[in-house]
């Protein structure tokens, strides 16, 4: 599966830091990113995602589109029922970048001061 957040430093020019900076923006939202981890390298249907979320079809449809749009999430329609998925490093992904921006693990973030 293609992975939609690369981190590979070989692509960095000013496309592909749009691209990014576009796909970025669709996940934040904290039911965006709630709904990417329940994904997460498993198929789901969105009526369980709205059991699971506790939150109506519109708004859950509403930012599963958000998703589908931007290339983050797949997904497959059967009969009446759509299924959605996301690749299974989007959990790796948002896990590090919890700890990240977090601050959970403070190790991972030593800089040196005259780099910013």
């Amino acid at each position: 599966m293609k992975s939609y957040i690369n981190s590979s430093n070989q692509n960095q020019n000013p496309d592909s830091h749009t691209e990014l900076a576009r796909k970025l923006s669709a996940i934040a939202h904290p039911s965006r990113l709630t709904l990417l981890e329940l994904l997460s390298g498993q198929e789901k249907s969105v009526t369980e995602l709205c059991e699971q979320l506790g939150k109506s079809q519109p708004y859950v449809s509403q930012h599963l589109k958000m998703l589908r749009i931007h290339g983050i999430i797949q997904y497959r329609r059967a009969g009446q029922r759509t299924f959605y998925r996301a690749p299974q490093s989007m959990l790796l992904w948002l896990t590090t970048s919890r700890s990240l921006f977090l601050g959970e693990d403070e190790s991972a973030i030593d800089a040196p001061e005259e780099a910013f």
